[in-house]
């Protein structure tokens, strides 16, 4: 019986037929494919990191993110919520929960199938969104911004060139929660309404914030 002679590493990885490597970069810069607010804020941050991510493709594991994600089953709230107050035309605004929680409901089984390992912090979460909207809602349902308020635009998607003082023109994507008509007559302006989750809300803090805030200024 001879002996049986182990492969090394080396030879084994090289009877491994190579990948090709696609050397085409997969975002195309700003003239084609665009830039989006959150790109640009890579971009500023490490512009290392940036190509990684962008131009290459390479990125973590993906997990469960408890802070995006409760960002995420908010924005789902709103956006179903506002939708509803759309379609309700002039009648009186009462906001059905029952069917925003059906929404809510429908996101989160679709998180617990990616996160199978996750499903408990993703229900956690869910019980925190479920708890909070409701008085969110009734909070701003009295506020004068929503009483006098009319939607004009509703997620709306936008991708608009832009002149660089270059001369340079490049594509600025994105999508706006929401615009609205607020107020009466000569007093109506047209507001743009985002909407972000915080872990503490500081309302001095928040408005010196908004003078330089790249999402708002770039909106």
């Amino acid at each position: 019986m001879g002996l049986i002679k182990n492969k090394s590493v080396s030879e084994k990885l090289a009877s491994v037929p190579a990948k090709k490597i696609n050397q085409e970069p997969l975002w195309k810069g700003p003239e084609v494919d665009g830039i989006t607010q959150s790109m640009l804020s890579r971009f500023l941050v490490c512009r290392e990191r940036f190509r990684i991510a962008y131009i290459v493709g390479l990125k973590p594991n993906d997990k469960f993110e408890p802070r995006m994600e409760f960002g995420n089953m908010w924005h789902v709230c709103e956006e179903f919520l506002a939708k509803w107050s759309t379609d309700a035309g002039d009648e009186p605004y009462v906001p059905d929960m029952g069917t925003v929680f059906e929404e809510l409901i429908a996101y989160c089984k679709r998180l617990c199938i990616k996160y199978p390992l996750q499903q408990e912090q993703v229900n956690h979460w869910y019980e925190v969104c479920k708890a909070l909207f409701p008085v969110y809602v009734e909070h701003w349902s009295l506020h004068p911004d929503v009483v006098d308020r009319t939607p004009l635009m509703q997620e709306q998607v936008f991708c608009v060139p832009y002149e660089l003082p270059s001369g340079r023109i490049v594509k600025l994507r994105g999508k706006f929660d929401s615009v609205d008509l607020i107020g009466k007559g000569k007093q109506a302006g047209v507001y743009l309404m985002e909407n972000n989750t915080k872990g503490t809300v500081d309302r001095a803090e928040l408005e010196k914030q908004l003078k330089f805030d790249l999402q708002t200024m770039m909106y």
